[in-house]
């Protein structure tokens, strides 16, 4: 939910920053029930917590392939989704990337 609010996905970003709450950021992302990742993705300030997250994991997929790529095996369904809106379209194109 912090990740919807404007100062709340600037906090979450920072933590996907350091090692030690990375893990826990993602894990927590990979949680999300249903259509909340989706939901996170297309959102005004949620996409740029979802971007980080893509990022950071895929500089570590050395070490973590898990978080990464279940990261694109939870977002890739909804690629059309995310194609359709302006908010998300980066994701899309990331996700279009590793394909």
């Amino acid at each position: 939910e912090l990740s919807f609010q404007k100062q709340g996905s600037f906090i979450v970003e920072k933590l996907l920053k350091t090692e030690a709450s990375r893990v826990m950021v993602v894990e927590e992302l990979l949680g999300c029930e249903g259509d909340g990742l989706l939901r996170l993705a297309r959102s005004q300030f949620g996409n740029f917590v979802v971007s980080k997250a893509l990022r950071v994991t895929q500089e570590e997929v050395m070490v973590r392939a898990d978080l990464f790529w279940g990261l694109v095996h939870k977002l890739t369904p909804f690629l059309n989704f995310l194609r359709g809106f302006q908010e998300s379209r980066n994701i899309a194109r990331f996700l279009d990337s590793i394909r």
